[in-house]
């Protein structure tokens, strides 16, 4: 009779549980019913409120889920945000502009010194508002530092005698990440 109670018991649980989660997927789709199920942080990184602000001496202005801050390094000025989980990171830097300046081929170096390997470019124009157009590198990379594939979006504002980089490098195949970056993206303008 234990048994009996024991394994009835057990049954109903079993099939409550596989109730409620046909229903949460029928209502909600699988990917976002696993991700509010697991609690994924980059879920709740898209939905919480973001921080925008203006940055630069050309006052450009974006949303992130929190405020650039300066690099701890003193020589460099760039402006970082980095998840507290380490998977997604946002940089914005100025570097001058030379004459016949290769700026896809400097990019390419540049990630070569960081260990990046393997690095797949794609290149396209993408207009802001206002008639602001700007060159928009991405691609992926394989990171040597951490045995890792990441995508990467670096979109460039040729700025008189600037050069405006906003770098993003995030998961690869991972949508959510890639919704945070294009939320990002259409935040871009500047303030006149």
């Amino acid at each position: 009779l234990k048994n009996k109670k024991k394994r009835y018991i057990v049954s109903s649980a079993v099939t409550i549980i596989l109730t409620i989660l046909s229903i949460v997927i029928l209502l909600f789709g699988a990917p976002k019913s696993i991700d509010s199920i697991t609690f994924n942080s980059d879920k709740k990184l898209l939905n919480q409120d973001w921080v925008e602000s203006v940055y630069t001496k050309f006052n450009l202005r974006l949303q992130t889920p929190d405020a650039l801050v300066r690099s701890s390094d003193s020589l460099s000025n760039d402006l970082n945000y980095i998840s507290k989980n380490g998977s997604i990171s946002i940089s914005l830097y100025l570097k001058t502009k030379t004459e016949n300046q290769d700026v896809l081929n400097d990019l390419l170096e540049d990630f070569q010194i960081r260990n990046f390997i393997n690095i797949i470019t794609k290149e396209e124009q993408l207009e802001l508002g206002d008639g602001i157009k700007a060159n928009k590198i991405f691609g992926s990379f394989n990171d040597n530092n951490i045995n890792s594939k990441k995508n990467y979006n670096v979109i460039i504002f040729d700025l008189n005698n600037s050069l405006l980089f906003l770098e993003m490098i995030f998961e690869i195949e991972n949508n959510i990440q890639s919704q945070i970056i294009d939320k990002v993206i259409n935040s871009l303008k500047f303030e006149k």
